[in-house]
């Protein structure tokens, strides 16, 4: 990832103060929709581009955890970060061995912390990324030369 692109994040949050924490940590370096609803979110992941979801353990309509359960079947790219306090671990915990999260933010953070965990992220959604366009390259690949393979034994056997 160029050190310059903008992170395309959505963070779910139950407070004005999470988000404006975020919003100055993040500064110039991640483009960030807010949210504080599940209906809004997934409005947000129908419409752009996100390579980052953080959320806060609950908010308004939902759980973070439920609400990456609801996302995965149709938005699995996405790497997810939980906010947690220290005496929500469980619930991280949790989240964490279902494969849901990619990492937890505990409070209190610094604005460095959620700038390296963000960065870390999304360079980890680009590798992913550039992973699974290769092995999608490699799979035409190998088909095509399967049928180049099933065309040559037709010519051989006529």
């Amino acid at each position: 990832m160029a050190d310059n692109a903008l992170i395309n994040t959505l963070l779910l949050a139950n407070s004005d103060d999470v988000a404006s924490s975020f919003r100055r940590a993040l500064g110039s370096k991640s483009k960030l929709w807010v949210s504080t609803t599940t209906d809004n979110a997934i409005s947000v992941l129908s419409d752009s581009s996100i390579e980052l979801i953080i959320s806060t353990p609950k908010f308004a309509s939902s759980t973070g955890l439920n609400f990456f359960e609801q996302i995965m079947p149709e938005y699995p790219d996405p790497v997810r970060i939980m906010i947690a306090e220290q005496s929500e671990l469980d619930s991280v915990i949790e989240a964490i061995n279902k494969g849901r999260i990619y990492k937890y933010i505990v409070r209190p953070w610094t604005d460095t912390q959620v700038q390296t965990i963000v960065k870390e992220a999304a360079e980890f959604y680009q590798l992913r990324t550039d992973l699974e366009n290769r092995v999608s390259q490699f799979s035409d690949q190998l088909i095509q030369a399967e049928l180049n393979l099933e065309a040559l034994i037709e010519d051989i056997q006529s």
